[in-house]
């Protein structure tokens, strides 16, 4: 089986690649963990593997340039652009709403949806879910659905001195409430630390006052994690139903309670008061805030224990076994 995954580097923010590893999105991680595999090949601009290691194996990872990601939405076939994909079992990509002409080739197209409610491009066949909660907006009833279990790389338990900060690692925009947990952080006099790339012209900067609030940019994957670690408290709230948060499974695998909004997929992991709490207002954050130092780090640990990459890529290549077997 050969998988040629194509990244398309079309993001509502433009120096937010999904997948550079060096980012800190789920598809990030996933790609991170996926391009070991000898038969599973990534396709993106070269920027997106600008900060490979000397660890990463780099010969799964192949450049395209974006004349030729032109040439695919506008619907030349991608055996003109990309010779080799018809050496290729399945085609994946995580832009649903688009559709790449693969009507000439044997090669299966998968698309990956990633957010909630997403419109899904009326030629595809197959769709790939975290979950049942993403309620996709399917032109084509007949499209075949397939879940798989999105992980990462958990550590042996450990348990890390706690700080007395709020970490939130994420894009910072509207859909993540960063203004109201700068805000939250500013009122109640408690140290906020924020990182991720700003949508926009969202006035998040408004918000800090490098005395309570603090913004590091865009930071590397080993500041996050040192962060996650250390963190007293986790933020991971939101104004819609996220459908999957790896933000939030690396947060408790380090023992850092979780505060963050109810929904059908946090509501699946978050045990209130047992890994982290459910917020609805400033009160429920300010009780989260002072009862985080009696949660037990290792109830955060064993609660994502499943969630782990051996568990991803095997039901992964499960739903590519069942593609290729329609």
């Amino acid at each position: 089986m050969k998988i040629f995954y194509l990244d398309l580097s079309i993001s509502i923010i433009e120096s937010y690649s999904n997948y550079n590893p060096t980012k800190y999105g789920g598809g990030s991680i996933f790609v991170r963990i996926a391009k070991e595999f000898p038969n599973f090949c990534i396709y993106a601009k070269n920027e997106c593997f600008n900060d490979l290691t000397s660890q990463d194996n780099k010969s799964n990872c192949k450049t395209i340039v974006q004349e030729q990601i032109d040439k695919l939405l506008n619907n030349v076939p991608i055996e003109e652009v990309i010779p080799e994909i018809k050496d290729y079992d399945i085609l994946c990509h995580c832009t649903p709403n688009i559709y790449i002409n693969t009507d000439n080739i044997k090669t299966k197209q998968l698309s990956w949806s990633v957010g909630y409610n997403e419109q899904i491009h009326e030629k595809h066949q197959f769709l790939l879910l975290y979950n049942d909660f993403q309620a996709p907006i399917r032109k084509n009833p007949d499209v075949k659905i397939y879940t798989f279990i999105l992980g990462k790389q958990i550590p042996e338990f450990k348990e890390y001195k706690k700080e007395d900060y709020i970490f939130q690692c994420s894009r910072i925009v509207q859909d993540f409430c960063s203004i109201e947990v700068a805000t939250f952080c500013l009122k109640n006099k408690i140290k906020g630390i924020f990182a991720g790339p700003i949508y926009s012209d969202y006035p998040f900067l408004n918000f800090i006052d490098n005395k309570y609030t603090y913004y590091l940019g865009e930071i590397s994957e080993e500041q996050k994690i040192d962060l996650t670690k250390h963190a007293r408290l986790y933020t991971l709230l939101f104004n819609w139903p996220a459908p999957m948060s790896l933000s939030m499974l690396e947060s408790l695998s380090f023992g850092t309670p979780v505060v963050t909004t109810w929904c059908p997929f946090t509501n699946s992991i978050i045990k209130d008061k047992i890994n982290g709490f459910f917020s609805f207002n400033d009160n429920d954050l300010l009780n989260a805030w002072n009862k985080a130092p009696e949660i037990s780090q290792f109830e955060c640990y064993r609660s994502i224990l499943k969630f782990n990459h051996y568990n991803m890529i095997d039901s992964l290549y499960n739903c590519f076994n069942q593609i290729l077997n329609e």
